[in-house]
């Protein structure tokens, strides 16, 4: 059995190395497929930096470069290095997704013991603060899937609601963790937002508007959900 983790990065590298540290005692190793411009154009470079910082540390094993066409294709490319580097086993990952230690060592031994062929968890989003939260989201993340000669991303059949981009072909069982996920908590919002693929439509959303008056028990119209204390 090797379990590889490989990473997706561009923004929110200041989360990259707590998720790490999470992981790493029950990951063999962990890779990471950078890009330094957005689909959109937009350039940023700390991600990159920050990748070759951790490597430098012994946090990474190995850096690939990304220059691709889409998120669907980066996707897949992050599943086909751990594919060539003799992979059993695969997470895909995003800089801003954090695991609690324990629980993610338990339920990768779930998966490997159980033999499942995939599995998912729950999500719960953060916004603005580390320690604010609307709580879980209605869709779920993709977490350890076997690998297989024809697995693939992108799957059109996952067995629940996920990011259409990331889910594994080969069926999956839920697994009871949490991926904490600080998706609307960034050093500087104005980077994710430049770079998103849907850049006009958060613009539409009015979650910009909800960041800039976000404070405890405010409504985010877009999640239809109060800002918690985590």
């Amino acid at each position: 059995m090797k379990l590889i983790a490989v990473y997706n990065v561009f923004d929110g590298e200041e989360f990259l190395e707590e998720s790490i540290r999470n992981i790493r005692i029950a990951v063999d190793e962990i890779y990471a497929v950078v890009q330094d411009t957005a689909y959109n154009g937009f350039e940023y470079q700390k991600g990159k930096d920050k990748v070759n910082e951790l490597k430098e540390r012994g946090w990474i094993d190995k850096v690939f470069e990304w220059s691709g066409d889409s998120q669907l294709q980066k996707r897949q490319y992050c599943l086909d290095i751990a594919k060539e580097n003799k992979a059993t086993h695969f997470i895909g990952m995003d800089c801003d997704e954090v695991y609690d230690a324990m629980r993610f060592y338990a339920c990768v031994n779930e998966v490997i013991t159980k033999d499942y062929n995939g599995s998912y968890c729950k999500i719960q989003t953060y916004f603005k603060n580390h320690d604010w939260t609307i709580g879980l989201d209605n869709y779920f993340v993709p977490f350890v899937h076997k690998i297989h000669a024809n697995s693939v991303t992108g799957s059109m059949d996952y067995p629940v609601k996920v990011d259409p981009r990331r889910g594994i072909s080969g069926g999956a069982t839920e697994v009871d963790i949490i991926m904490h996920h600080y998706s609307w908590v960034r050093d500087d919002i104005n980077i994710k937002i430049n770079s998103h693929d849907s850049k006009k439509e958060i613009l539409k959303s009015g979650l910009i508007e909800d960041y800039e008056k976000a404070e405890l028990g405010y409504f985010i119209k877009h999640y239809g959900k109060e800002i918690k204390q985590a």
